[in-house]
């Protein structure tokens, strides 16, 4: 047996004999032997579980006469182990292929590295993940399917969950045991973990290592019991280090809102950063970025200092410290530090970068659970709250674009539907949503003043050339994103927009504006009339067609203009004919070749046009398709070239003037072999066809 690669397996039990026998087996099953040792520790069972024990092989075992809880229970085995590491695990655990491998694998991957933990169907603290199994083989076959080691799914976090937690026994060495004052249990594992991190360890977690938990099985029975160790537990934990569970919060909500790349430099600063964790989060999903926090909580500080540049004290004051137009991204998460919100979201609208993002939740007073307590003379809430009307002007009055999302209560309970339906009465129906939410989530924008004055100016018809020039002169993109971003009737502004450089004929300016328009709802009838009618002007009447035919039976005007379209491509084409039937008759050969050139310059002309006149309306085909092909080549218009000629190749593929043509113009672009296939199919060769195939012929020599 290996001792340096040696796991002590802890297990403790108390009744929930089939729990037990389903864990181990399950360990057996999927645990090579040499790998582990298994210790458990039984707290006084009363079921048949010390009997099935002692007829087990390769057990340790330990009895105690009293449950002495979990702390100690697992101290007693720590206390026998051989193994260099330590796996705290629960007895209503199923393990599965892989996992030890996987575990130990991320635990040896840094000596900073002191636990680790996989992640679960059910557990606390973010390591519980979405499955879709509903038996124990199905379980396995997904297991199966997720254990596949990748260490860019290992996560740093603040604590590790004790149903399944892997330790370096140096690490055990060096900080001590479990502490048994939070016997019976819960607790234990949320010290150990900030003591481990306060010894200089990290704490990894596994998103590629599964295991199935049942959970919280041995408390189950008596719900009242284990309610009042949790209070009381908690208490000590909070007397201990001066925090509560809540320190360790990761603001996902406001996370999930950001879309910036993973691999960008950014500055980020969570203000009421609590104890890291949001922090960490950020930074494992944005590796190149540095982190900044301020909090009043000096413990909480402290330990995200270990990670990020954290300054506790007064976080109104502290801002003050960091430079104007410096961060990408500033979160505040706890406004209950802070006593004057609007003097700080003006200072944050300072610290941001052009374009930097704002992420804040806030809880709102108008909540009907906040008035139910005022009505029933509670305290109504320990955090400090606003009302959406607030939100929005001290936003608005602090030069920010942002949105606003509801976050909503459960309402199902009749009595809560019924108090809702009160209020609606009392106010106004239009309110609902105000009395279900019970918290906002606003993501802002350091506003572009100059930006906004000039699309302001846009859509009242003021100011037209200043505010044009200004908005020509940023990048169409920049623009769109920031109108797509921060203007709810975005689609309108975007017309307008692309309107009034059609009216002043800036035309690299409209259709960027009018696509990204047509990118947000492409049945938007303003938008789709605006393509069409725009596209007509310029003459692109078949795109124009197909934008309105959809639409021709649903909106007037829109069967108006596909009417106008249709006879403007009748005309067109009446012309287009025309052009080519005097190419055909040799009849101002050099106008003709002109006007066509221009034409297939501004794309009023296409392939499909010409070809669709020579199959219906010229008798000389493949002599006109060469002319056409032929004053493209010379004209550049590459495009059409090749198109055209193997066109009238398959019209006559003995035709010595396609041949030369075909064979010329791959010489041309390179295609040596394949134009050497049509100059030698000419049946005539004259001088100049033998000089080409001569050239042709050294050229593919150089080449071999």
């Amino acid at each position: 047996m290996n001792l340096l690669m040696l796991t002590s397996i802890i297990i403790l039990t108390y009744n929930k004999l089939d729990f037990t026998k389903q864990c181990i087996e399950s360990i057996r099953k999927h645990t090579a032997k040499e790998d582990y040792e298994l210790i458990i520790v039984d707290n006084h069972s009363t079921d048949e579980t010390i009997e099935w024990l002692h007829t087990q092989e390769n057990i340790k075992c330990v009895f105690n006469e009293d449950n002495v809880g979990f702390p100690k229970g697992c101290n007693q085995g720590i206390e026998i182990a051989k193994g260099n590491n330590i796996l705290l695990l629960n007895n209503d655990v199923i393990v599965t292929k892989g996992w030890l491998t996987n575990l130990v694998k991320a635990l040896y991957s840094n000596p900073l590295v002191g636990a680790v933990g996989p992640v679960t169907n059910s557990a606390a603290y973010y390591s519980t993940i979405g499955v879709s199994y509903n038996s124990l083989d199905g379980m396995h076959e997904f297991a199966e399917k997720f254990n596949q080691p990748d260490s860019s799914k290992w996560e740093t976090r603040l604590k590790l969950i004790g149903f399944c937690m892997l330790i370096k026994k140096e690490a055990v060495d060096t900080i001590g045991m479990l502490d048994e004052q939070f016997s019976p249990g819960n607790f234990e594992d949320d010290d150990y973990s900030i003591r481990l991190r306060k010894a200089g360890y990290s704490l990894l977690l596994c998103k590629d290592t599964f295991i199935h938990h049942y959970g919280s099985v041995s408390w189950r029975e008596n719900a009242n019991e284990y309610s009042h160790i949790l209070s009381n537990n908690e208490q000590k934990f909070m007397d201990k280090w001066g925090t509560n569970l809540q320190s360790y919060i990761i603001h996902f909500d406001l996370i999930d809102q950001l879309e910036f790349f993973e691999d960008q430099n950014l500055n980020i600063l969570h203000i009421g950063c609590n104890s890291g964790g949001t922090l960490l989060e950020l930074k494992n999903r944005f590796k190149n970025a540095d982190l900044y926090g301020l909090e009043s909580n000096t413990f909480e500080a402290q330990e995200a200092q270990s990670f990020a540049k954290v300054v506790s004290g007064n976080i109104e004051l502290s801002i003050n410290d960091y430079d104007d137009q410096f961060f990408d991204i500033i979160i505040v998460s706890k406004w209950e530090q802070i006593e004057y919100p609007e003097q700080l979201i003006k200072k944050i609208n300072n610290k941001l970068k052009d374009n930097a993002v704002f992420l804040t939740s806030m809880f709102n007073i108008s909540n009907y659970k906040i008035i139910y307590n005022i009505l029933a003379g509670n305290n109504p809430v320990s955090v400090k709250c606003f009302s959406l009307q607030e939100i929005q002007n001290i936003f608005k009055e602090k030069g920010f674009l942002y949105k606003i999302d509801e976050i909503s209560n459960s309402t199902s309970h009749p009595e809560n539907q019924q108090l809702i339906n009160n209020l609606c009465i009392i106010s106004s129906n239009n309110r609902r949503n105000q009395f279900e939410t019970y918290k906002y989530i606003v993501r802002a924008n350091k506003s572009n003043s100059e930006m906004i004055q000039a699309i302001t100016n846009l859509n009242e018809n003021l100011q037209l050339e200043k505010s044009t020039f200004y908005i020509n002169n940023q990048s169409p993109d920049k623009v769109i994103s920031f109108i797509k971003s921060y203007y709810e009737n975005s689609i309108e502004v975007l017309n307008t927009i692309a309107i009034i450089n059609f009216q002043k004929e800036i035309h690299e300016s409209i259709f960027p504006y009018l696509l990204a328009a047509y990118e947000i709802d492409s049945t938007h009838k303003d938008t789709i009339y605006n393509l069409a009618f725009i596209l007509n002007a310029y003459e692109q009447n078949e795109l124009a067609k197909s934008y309105l035919e959809p639409y021709i039976s649903q909106d007037q005007e829109i069967l108006e203009l596909y009417n106008k379209i249709m006879n403007d491509l009748i005309v067109s084409r009446r012309e287009l004919t025309f052009l080519v039937r005097r190419l055909e008759n040799k009849i101002d050969f050099i106008d003709t070749r002109e006007l066509l050139v221009s034409k297939i310059k501004s794309n009023v002309i296409t392939e499909n046009n010409i070809l669709n006149i020579i199959e219906n309306d010229i008798v000389n085909k493949e002599d006109v398709l060469n002319q056409i092909a032929s004053i493209c080549y010379e004209n550049t218009l590459n495009d059409l070239v090749l198109p055209l000629l193997n066109y009238a190749f398959e019209i006559n593929s003995n035709n010595d003037d396609t041949l030369f043509n075909l064979g010329y113009v791959l010489m041309s672009i390179g295609e040596n072999d394949l134009a050497l296939d049509y100059l030698n199919k000419i049946n005539n060769k004259d001088k100049d066809v033998i000089a080409i195939i001569e050239e042709i012929l050294g050229a593919i020599v150089n080449e071999r």
